[in-house]
């Protein structure tokens, strides 16, 4: 079987702005056809999973502005320089106050890759303690959440939390910790 790639015939910057750009690229489909289709470069990110020495979760409740609603989000955050566990560790204690010795890299993975090249690093951070650094609420974070780890799914199904990384990234924990 012969493998269908999208090829790129020419390419431009359509939109800019401080946190990402918008490409947009002629090209031929893979159905042979022609197109357009627009790309958003948005760079790496970081992911944690926040577990207390019990194993709790920990969990931001933010305001976010594109849905005007609140969700229940594991911390997270764009690469500021710096490798992604230096990163990693800048946002769990800027958006939670808690800071860990105990991290693991879970993965890699690509977020919205149907329409951008974002990538992000998911991390494990086990046995958190409160460095006593309260939330930034210039980002719209009201408040922190510990949820026990087998509640979790739970939330999910009942649609309590519903952001799609949070749900990837809590589930990577979960099969690290051979808890699914």
């Amino acid at each position: 079987m012969k493998k269908s790639m999208w090829k790129q015939v020419s390419s431009k910057i359509v939109h800019q702005n401080p946190f990402f750009y918008v490409r947009e690229d002629a090209v031929i489909q893979p159905s042979g056809g022609n197109g357009i289709y627009y790309v958003i470069e948005a760079g790496r990110s970081v992911m944690i999973v926040p577990l207390s020495r019990a194993g709790d979760l920990f969990l931001i409740k933010q305001h976010r502005y594109p849905t005007n609603s609140f969700s229940l989000e594991v911390p997270a955050g764009a690469h500021e320089g710096g490798g992604d566990l230096e990163n990693a560790k800048r946002e769990l204690r800027e958006e939670t106050g808690l800071l860990s010795q105990d991290w693991t890299k879970l993965g890699d993975v690509q977020v919205m890759n149907g329409t951008a090249n974002h990538q992000a690093s998911v991390f494990l951070a086990e046995n958190v303690d409160d460095s006593g650094i309260r939330i930034q609420e210039k980002e719209g974070i009201t408040s922190v959440y510990k949820v026990a780890f087998n509640r979790v799914f739970n939330m999910i199904k009942a649609g309590e939390l519903s952001h799609s990384e949070s749900i990837m990234s809590i589930t990577l924990a979960a099969l690290f910790l051979r808890k699914l």
